[in-house]
């Protein structure tokens, strides 16, 4: 599959090959130089754990609510 390099020095990665390696969006990869030519690597994703599970809980109720209900109170 050929693709070509602006002027900008920017390749456009073809979607189908975006969903065939999962890159989305944002993500970061590598790029170095082999001897057969570049090779694009997918970096691994380093999650920040609170930003994970920031916001998951929704705006309702307090923590002793909570703490309650699955206690069965």
């Amino acid at each position: 599959m050929g693709v070509r390099i602006s002027k900008d020095g920017q390749i456009i990665i073809p979607r189908e090959l975006l969903q065939i390696c999962g890159l989305q969006p944002d993500d970061e990869v590598d790029i170095s130089a082999t001897h057969a030519g570049l090779q694009i690597r997918k970096l691994p994703v380093e999650r920040d754990p609170v930003k994970q599970v920031y916001g998951i809980w929704g705006t309702g109720g307090s923590t002793e609510e909570y703490m309650q209900s699955i206690r069965g109170n």
